[in-house]
């Protein structure tokens, strides 16, 4: 009985979090408050732990104003991973409001779509939600990995926007921002993240590697069945036939590129590798690692993957 009054009290808990307070939310709206909501923003879903990594700031406090940003309509919480079970006890994932699009507009002067945001609370099934909130997760451990190590500065594409490393009329947004689409002899292939490292000690025009990044959950064939349909091995054609026209020097200005999948089996890599041996294609173009060892590796820059051979290599070195 014990047990069982327990797991109900962790689940009114849980439960709660899902419902505002019925006072009037009293939140003072400056930088802090708008860096959480631009993190939010930036990342797609981002949680309370997850913010402080990206800001650098103290869990408590970051969780506190969370609460209160949450509670002022700034930030929604989607009731999709109000998960059953009443032990569940996982971080809350967090995506901002039209009203917290509407502040980003006047205080950052984004082109923030002004709709698509609210309807997404009360859905209890969100298209690619485990896709897009396992991205988030990874880019956050891969920034904070970066900062911890200190040789190294990871850029995200607003970074290399502000930095004037890409040169865009096109503001940066995180759906279809056009940079990030490439039009190949293949088709368009478009990486579910971008991100650059930026070495300070190598000279200028030899400091700046790209990695492209695919998180991958398996839900693609490795092979096409059908003329019309997506698959791995159509994926990479479009890669290959990117890198040998030159796109990620024309859009970055850089004169290499990889490509790391992340996904969710050895099996998968294997098969993904005996593709990549079979065209011809340059192996070290390619990284793989399954998500489970992504999230337990201590430091993703010291985890050891998998290039197109199915030999070792690393994220920063060879």
């Amino acid at each position: 009985m014990g047990l069982v009054r327990y797991a109900l009290r962790m689940g009114a808990l849980r439960q709660s979090k899902f419902s505002r307070s019925d006072t009037k939310p009293l939140v003072r709206i400056g930088e802090y408050q708008i860096d959480i909501i631009d993190a939010v923003y930036k990342f797609r879903y981002l949680t309370a732990p997850h913010i402080a990594t990206v800001l650098n700031r103290h869990p408590d406090s970051v969780k506190r104003i969370v609460r209160q940003l949450y509670d002022a309509k700034y930030l929604l919480r989607p009731l999709c991973q109000r998960d059953p079970a009443p032990w569940h006890t996982s971080h809350i994932y967090h995506t901002i409001s039209s009203k917290g699009a509407e502040l980003l507009r006047q205080e950052k002067s984004y082109i923030v779509p002004k709709n698509g945001y609210d309807e997404k609370e009360a859905q209890e099934s969100i298209g690619n939600w485990n896709h897009d909130t396992a991205l988030a997760e990874f880019l956050v451990k891969l920034q904070s990995d970066v900062r911890k190590e200190g040789c190294l500065e990871l850029l995200l594409p607003w970074d290399m926007l502000e930095r004037g490393i890409i040169s865009s009329t096109a503001p940066w947004q995180p759906y279809q921002w056009a940079p990030l689409q490439w039009d190949t002899t293949k088709g368009r292939v478009v990486p579910d993240a971008v991100v650059m490292f930026h070495d300070p000690h190598r000279p200028v025009g030899q400091n700046h590697s790209l990695l492209l990044i695919e998180l991958d959950r398996g839900t693609e064939a490795i092979e096409r069945f059908r003329k019309e349909g997506s698959s791995i091995r159509a994926k990479i054609e479009k890669y290959v036939a990117a890198y040998q026209a030159g796109m990620h020097t024309k859009t970055y200005g850089v004169r290499n590129m990889r490509v790391a999948f992340v996904t969710t089996s050895i099996q998968r890599i294997q098969g993904m590798i005996s593709v990549i041996t079979g065209m011809g294609a340059d192996p070290s173009k390619f990284l793989f690692t399954t998500i489970k060892a992504a999230r337990e590796a201590p430091s993703l820059l010291n985890l050891v993957w998998l290039n197109g051979s199915g030999n070792p290599t690393y994220l920063t070195r060879s």
